[in-house]
């Protein structure tokens, strides 16, 4: 569910909907601050803001650079009444550089405070463009400037897991 059946049904049956959803077992809610420029993370955190323990939240952060994700996890954090995500995602890594901005630009850095100050459980770098940087970092995988070399669907980080 995103910002568009508030719009469509209304908040309040978008509400309505998404306390039943949690009141029926669903757990995972996923989000993203772009979804209806966060319209969409308000209302989700209107809806979960008294529930927040019984579901695993998810939100995405689409600047690459370390002020702009930190600012990114803020706005997000603020819009969904939480202090803590879940699971923090780098999302549309749809050019072949994506992933080497996340790294020079300092986004995986800020994913990484994030995890430290306890604001993000989890970050995760999406599989869809993992071999751009797969290949490279096999071959010079080195702590603190690239990831270990993992062969699963993603690069997750759970320091503070």
């Amino acid at each position: 569910m995103d910002g568009k059946a508030a719009i469509d049904i209304g908040e309040a049956g978008a509400l309505k909907l998404m306390h039943q959803a949690i009141d029926d077992g669903l757990t995972f809610f996923d989000n993203c601050w772009d979804y209806h420029d966060g319209y969409s993370e308000e209302v989700m955190g209107k809806a979960i803001h008294d529930r927040r323990n019984k579901i695993f939240l998810m939100t995405k952060v689409c600047n690459r650079d370390y002020k702009g994700a930190m600012a990114n996890l803020d706005d997000s954090l603020k819009r969904l009444q939480t202090d803590h995500l879940d699971l923090w995602q780098f999302h549309e890594l749809v050019y072949d550089n994506d992933p080497d901005w996340v790294f020079e630009q300092g986004g995986i850095k800020a994913a990484l405070e994030a995890q430290k100050a306890g604001k993000v459980r989890i970050s995760v770098l999406p599989a869809i463009r993992i071999q751009a940087f797969t290949s490279r970092c096999s071959t010079s995988c080195m702590l603190g400037s690239r990831p270990k070399c993992l062969s699963t669907s993603a690069i997750i980080s759970t320091a503070a897991f």
